[in-house]
C-alpha cells in the first residue's frame, strides 16, 4: 500500500486515477481526505475498488469521511458473470494482445470461446486476461485453433461450473428443467451401472420401485 500521495502529484491539474484504492493505507487515506476538503483543488479524483467500499467504511477498515468525498458520483460495474455477452469481446481483444506479443495467430473454436462464455469466472477480468495470455503462450504454432479440451485444462478445476444459458429457453417450467436433469442424470447411472437398476437404487439410497416408476415417468428404457 501507498504510504503517502507524492505532493507534486497533488499540486497538479487533470484526472488523478487511483486504482484498488482499497489498498491505501491509513495515513494516504488522511493524506487524500485533507487534500479533498480544501476550498478549492485541482485534481479530479477517480477511485476503483474491487470489494465494495461502502461496506469497508462500514466495517470500520476504510476512513468514512474519505468514502463520503469519494462516492459524490457512484458507478458500480457489475461483475463479469453478471455481463457474460462481453466475454467474448474481451476474449477476442486479450486474444489480439497475446498473439501480438507472441508473434502467433492463435484463434478459439466455437466451443471453446461458449466455454468461456459460461465459465463461472472467480477473478473477473484479469482472470480472463490471464487465462487467454497462458493458452497463447502454450499453444503450438502447429496446432493453432485451440479446442475446448485444451480451456478445460487451463482453468482452475474447483472453478469449473459452467452454466449453459442458450439451454434455459428449453425449459417451460422449473418441473420441466427437474425433469431434464434427472433423466440425464439417471441415464448417466445407469450406463455407469451397466443398466443394474439394484445397484443403481442402492447408489441413489432409494427403492428400486421408487426408481422404476422414475424411469417410466421420464421415459427412461433400461430395465434388467
Amino acid at each position: 500500500a501507498l504510504e503517502n500521495i507524492p505532493d507534486d502529484v497533488l499540486q497538479q491539474s487533470g484526472t488523478l486515477f487511483l486504482k484498488n484504492i482499497h489498498e491505501l493505507n491509513t495515513p494516504c487515506q488522511k493524506q487524500l481526505l485533507a487534500y479533498l476538503e480544501q476550498e478549492k483543488t485541482l485534481l479530479r479524483v477517480i477511485a476503483s475498488s474491487s470489494p465494495a467500499l461502502f461496506k469497508l467504511a462500514q466495517d470500520g477498515t476504510f476512513n468514512k469521511s474519505l468514502f463520503c468525498k469519494l462516492n459524490a458520483t457512484p458507478i458500480e460495474i457489475p461483475a463479469i458473470n453478471k455481463r457474460r455477452y462481453d466475454i467474448p469481446l474481451l476474449v477476442d481483444h486479450f486474444l489480439t494482445q497475446a498473439n501480438a506479443q507472441h508473434h502467433k495467430n492463435i484463434t478459439l473454436t466455437p466451443s471453446a470461446l461458449r466455454f468461456l462464455r459460461n465459465y463461472q469466472w472467480t477473478g473477473d477480468i484479469e482472470q480472463i486476461k490471464t487465462c487467454i495470455e497462458t493458452l497463447v503462450a502454450t499453444a503450438s504454432t502447429q496446432q493453432p485453433v485451440i479446442e475446448r479440451s485444451v480451456v478445460q485444462k487451463v482453468l482452475p478445476n474447483t472453478a469449473t461450473m459452467v452454466v449453459d444459458e442458450q439451454m434455459f429457453s428449453r425449459f417451460s417450467s422449473l418441473q420441466h428443467a427437474t425433469d431434464v436433469f434427472q433423466q440425464h442424470y439417471l441415464s448417466h447411472l445407469l450406463k455407469t451401472y451397466r443398466y443394474d437398476t439394484n445397484q443403481v437404487a442402492e447408489f441413489l439410497q432409494i427403492p428400486v420401485a421408487h426408481l422404476r416408476d422414475k424411469m417410466i415417468k421420464l421415459h427412461i428404457n433400461g430395465f434388467n
